[in-house]
This record gives C-alpha cells, sequence and structure tokens, in this order.
C-alpha cells in the first residue's frame, strides 16, 4: 500500500526512532481503523520492523493510511489513499 521509501540509511550511532501508523476504511463491510504508535532506539546498523497494522478490505472499501516518523528530531509524513472510484493511488 505504501510506497517504497527512500533507500535506508545505515547509522553508525544508536537512532532515536517515534512513530505513529494509522489505517481507516469505510465501504459495503462498515468502516473500522487502526493505530499504532511507539518509541524505539536501533542500535548503529541495526535494521527491524517497528510496527505491523493488518487490515481486510473488500474491493469497493475506501482506505487511507498515514505514517508519521520522527527520526532524531528530523520528521516526515506518507500517506497513501485508495478509492476504488478514483482508481489506486
Amino acid at each position: 500500500m505504501f510506497a517504497p521509501l527512500p533507500h535506508r540509511q545505515s547509522f553508525p550511532t544508536p537512532v532515536d526512532v517515534s512513530f505513529s501508523l494509522r489505517i481507516t476504511k469505510t465501504g459495503g463491510t462498515g468502516s473500522a481503523s487502526l493505530t499504532r504508535a511507539g518509541e524505539s532506539r536501533l542500535a548503529g546498523g541495526e535494521d527491524r520492523p517497528l510496527a505491523t497494522l493488518r487490515l481486510s478490505v473488500d474491493s469497493s472499501d475506501i482506505c487511507n493510511a498515514t505514517l508519521v516518523l520522527h527520526v532524531n528530531g528530523e520528521q516526515a509524513e506518507y500517506s497513501v489513499d485508495r478509492n476504488p472510484d478514483r482508481g489506486a493511488n
């Protein structure tokens, strides 16, 4: 659902990471919203998942997913929408 993120950098020192991930859907099967947030300190060069959310959707459901990521005080936000009436984005 998310576009590929730019190539990850390997940091020689620990990295402080906080994140918020929210997925919402509306459609024929009702509506649902999932949110996951957390903080972590990754060791230099460490590569591991911070969170996983799964939400089942039908072909007619409208979905939105937003990830807000803070790394050592810098913020990035990624968002994706899926509306079957407009096609997938």
